[in-house]
């Protein structure tokens, strides 16, 4: 017996455009912010509210941290502190920062939904 019988996992590129229509629960990348290809931060930016406008739920991610005690010219490194800040501003004040699984390594989650729209009960 399956553990999760009710799954349906999907490989796709979010940047074409026969994606667009469908929308998933969770959207995840792993690894391909990590290789230096001249990418900027900008197309990482957008790359992730594309994966954001396609999760119903939440979209994660991960990178190459800039707290690094030396870097290779063919990774590419992404500041967390300016992606939390970016996904917040843009995207959802709810995000989750780890890092401290791998060295140099951190993941992001940008979740929906607000579990609550205010802390004033007056209002």
């Amino acid at each position: 017996m399956k553990r999760f019988n009710n799954i349906n996992v999907r490989c796709v590129d979010v940047m074409e455009d026969e994606v667009v229509s469908d929308r998933y629960n969770y959207v995840l990348m792993s690894g391909l912010f990590n290789t230096n290809v001249c990418q900027s931060i900008a197309w990482t930016h957008s790359f992730i509210k594309k994966m954001f406008d396609l999760c119903l739920d939440s979209t994660s991610f991960n990178a190459i941290s800039t707290f690094v005690n030396y870097e290779q010219d063919e990774m590419f490194y992404l500041d967390p502190l300016l992606t939390v800040d970016y996904c917040i501003r843009k995207l959802s004040p709810r995000v989750t920062l780890y890092h401290h699984n791998l060295p140099y390594n951190y993941t992001i989650t940008v979740f929906k939904h607000h579990q609550w729209a205010t802390v004033n009960d007056n209002k």
